[in-house]
């Protein structure tokens, strides 16, 4: 099999590696481990709710978030539907994030944790484009990116053809 877009690794990682644990990350002092099946299934239902949010090819996402496996099935979505991933690191200051998500031109910014949000919503009212907020952990009355998973969960016959021709 020959890779020649970074999404499809995600099937020559299950035709050479089965594994029941190829992403793990901590939530609420438990374990969470995704297979590669997992991975698969979560990154394409994650591309369909994209799309159905609007998202098409060439559209930007900020992400701004702490090492977890949400982060990599989010890359591989938006890679699905050519959406350019736009990862920022969690540590900056709010000026620079201004400066970043300004030039990013983003329509979504996808949030981690609580410590985050708090640098980075001051912000949001300072940009020139008003991107979509979706949050990984629960916070406050924003968005969660779960949202996104379910449409993609009830989009999915529709969208898959055309996903799949992206």
């Amino acid at each position: 099999m020959e890779i020649t877009r970074t999404f499809e690794l995600l099937d020559w990682i299950s035709e050479k590696y089965q594994k029941n644990d190829l992403l793990a990350g901590k939530k609420d002092g438990e374990w969470i481990t995704y297979s590669i099946n997992d991975y698969i299934k979560y990154s394409t239902l994650m591309s369909y709710g994209f799309y159905e949010i609007g998202l098409r090819k060439g559209d930007k996402v900020v992400t701004i978030t702490n090492n977890r496996p949400e982060f990599n099935i989010i890359d591989m979505a938006l890679s699905m539907l050519g959406v350019i991933h736009v990862p920022i690191y969690p540590t900056l200051n709010p000026s620079e994030y201004t400066v970043i998500i300004n030039h990013s031109d983003a329509k979504v910014v996808v949030i981690g944790i609580q410590s985050i949000y708090n640098r980075v919503a001051p912000i949001m009212d300072q940009l020139i484009h008003k991107p979509a907020i979706y949050t990984l952990d629960k916070i406050g009355n924003e968005k969660e990116l779960y949202e996104i998973l379910k449409l993609g969960i009830l989009s999915r016959k529709k969208n898959a053809d055309i996903v799949n021709e992206i």
